[in-house]
């Protein structure tokens, strides 16, 4: 996770900044074009349900909060590698 993180916004709207990772191996340098996936939790959407990084080893999305006050959050997972990151 490198930012957008802890966001609140109004129901229905997009929140003011993307939501963005930083994917690198183990000695800490970026990583392109490795498949990102995102999922929405609590209702809403996001830009796009998966997005390659770039060469610079960022992936990002706009996240629109669903009509629903409370929380809503959006899960990072890298396509074919355990684990994940919660916005």
């Amino acid at each position: 996770m490198l930012d957008g993180n802890n966001q609140r916004g109004l129901v229905g709207e997009a929140l003011p900044e993307p939501l963005l990772v930083l994917v690198t191996d183990d000695s800490g340098n970026p990583i392109q074009d490795v498949t990102v996936d995102w999922s929405v939790q609590g209702g809403g959407s996001v830009s796009a349900s998966s997005v390659p990084t770039g060469a610079d080893g960022r992936a990002s999305v706009q996240r629109t909060l669903g009509t629903t006050p409370g929380q809503q959050t959006t899960t990072a997972t890298l396509s074919g590698v355990e684990g994940s990151v919660t916005f």
